[in-house]
């Protein structure tokens, strides 16, 4: 229950804070488009946002 509403609070502040200004708009990006999502996102990392999705999945469980 709390963890949960924690990750929540993690997804939402940033956009939140995003729009009043509180972070600057290069760093202000919907949770959606961090790169974790394989279509969305354009950060780039050691590898390709696929094989980083398919690793996130097999290191979940």
């Amino acid at each position: 229950g709390r963890f949960a509403m924690l990750g929540a609070a993690g997804a939402i502040a940033p956009e939140i804070f995003g729009k009043l200004g509180l972070i600057p708009p290069e760093t202000a990006l919907p949770w959606f488009k961090t790169g974790v999502i394989p279509p969305a996102g354009t950060y780039n990392y050691w590898a390709d946002p696929f094989t980083l999705f398919v690793l996130e999945m097999a290191l979940m469980g």
